[in-house]
C-alpha cells in the first residue's frame, strides 16, 4: 500500500518514505529488440502472462525478440515449474527467447537495462516499482499495468490500457523508435524526483 491508500481507509500518523533511486550508466542498445522485467518469478509477479503477450509481441510485428527475465522462484513451486516448461515450449517455437538470469552482479544488471529496448511489468501488486525506476534510469522505457503503486509514482506514465491485451501496446513502441523516446524522455523525469540529489535539494 502507499501512503494515500493507507490515509483513505483510515490509518493515523502515515508518513511519506520514498525510495532512494541512483541513476544507472548509461549503455549501449541491444542491436535487436529486447525485453526486460526485474523481480520474482511468483503469480503476483505474473511471469507465465509476461511470457504469453511477450511471444503475442513478437507474432505482431515479426521481430525475433529476447525476453530477459532477472529473478528467481522457489525450485518446488508449481508456478515456478510451469513457468520453466513455458519457456522450454517458446523456444521450441522459435518466436521468443527467453533468457532467465537468477543472480547478477549489479555491472551486468546495469548493462542489461541499458540494452533493453523496453522494460515490460503485468505484476499484480507494486508498493514502489523499484526496477521500474532504475529500469528507466538505466535508459529503458518502462509500461506496466495498474498495480497500486508503479502508477502512482509515475503518474500513469507508460501504464498499459486495461482491457486491451499488453501485447498490442508492447508491439506498438517496440516499432516506433521515436514514440519509445518520447516515453522515456517523460519517465525519466518523474523517476528523477527519486534520486539522491533531488530528494537532497
Amino acid at each position: 500500500y502507499n501512503a494515500r491508500d493507507l490515509s483513505e481507509q483510515g490509518f493515523e500518523n502515515v508518513e511519506y518514505c520514498p525510495c532512494l533511486v541512483e541513476p544507472r550508466p548509461g549503455r549501449r542498445k541491444a542491436s535487436e529488440p529486447a525485453l526486460l522485467f526485474v523481480g520474482r518469478i511468483s503469480p503476483s509477479k505474473n511471469c507465465l502472462e509476461l511470457v504469453e503477450q511477450a511471444e503475442a509481441a513478437a507474432r505482431l510485428t515479426g521481430l525475433r525478440l529476447t525476453l530477459h527475465v532477472v529473478g528467481e522462484g522457489k525450485r518446488h513451486c508449481r508456478y515456478h515449474r510451469r513457468f520453466r516448461r513455458e519457456i522450454e515450449q517458446c523456444g521450441r517455437r522459435g518466436r521468443l527467447r527467453v533468457a532467465v538470469h537468477e543472480r547478477l552482479p549489479l555491472a551486468e544488471l546495469d548493462a542489461l537495462y541499458g540494452a533493453a529496448w523496453l522494460y515490460v511489468s503485468l505484476s499484480r501488486h507494486e508498493g514502489f516499482g523499484l526496477p521500474v525506476l532504475e529500469a528507466i534510469l538505466g535508459g529503458a522505457p518502462a509500461v506496466y499495468r495498474a498495480c497500486g503503486g508503479t502508477e502512482a509514482v509515475l503518474e500513469g506514465c507508460g501504464l498499459l490500457a486495461a482491457g486491451r491485451p499488453a501485447a498490442e501496446g508492447i508491439a506498438e513502441l517496440l516499432t516506433n523508435e521515436r514514440r519509445r523516446r518520447e516515453l522515456w524522455e517523460r519517465q525519466r523525469e518523474l523517476a528523477g524526483q527519486f534520486t539522491p540529489e533531488r530528494l537532497r535539494g
